[in-house]
């Protein structure tokens, strides 16, 4: 897995104090949008920390950064950039899907959840 591209390894601005070592490596992700629909998808061969309990992802649109939080706030980083072309789908998407694989593909959970908007120029426009 690999269209994501690490541009600097720490994560200052998150807004709890988790120790940035629960983040994905970039190698355990991928992400994938459909240019028709606009539906996005993490594929991911790592369980998310919560895996069953993520309500909602959220894409900052200034440091184009993505990351799935739990109802009680717990958060679960994606450990790299999400590259160019990709940025813009992220931008506009209203929900996302994640789908955890094992190391042969096969399907072993998936959930779908709203995505928010946060950061970026206009920051009055959060989902």
């Amino acid at each position: 897995m690999g269209m994501m591209s690490d541009e600097r390894d720490d994560f200052s601005e998150a807004f709890n104090e988790k120790p940035q070592k629960d983040a994905l490596a970039p190698a355990a992700f991928d992400i994938a949008v459909d240019k028709k629909t606009g539906q996005v998808w993490v594929l991911h061969d790592q369980a998310f920390l919560s895996q069953d309990r993520i309500t909602a992802g959220i894409y900052d649109r200034g440091d184009h950064r993505l990351k799935f939080v739990t109802l009680d706030g717990a958060i679960q980083y994606l450990g790299a950039v999400v590259q160019e072309p990709l940025q813009p789908y992220l931008e506009k998407a209203k929900e996302i899907a994640a789908i955890l694989t094992d190391k042969d593909g096969n399907i072993l959970n998936a959930f779908s959840v709203p995505l928010k908007q946060e950061g970026g120029i206009d920051e009055g426009n959060r989902g």
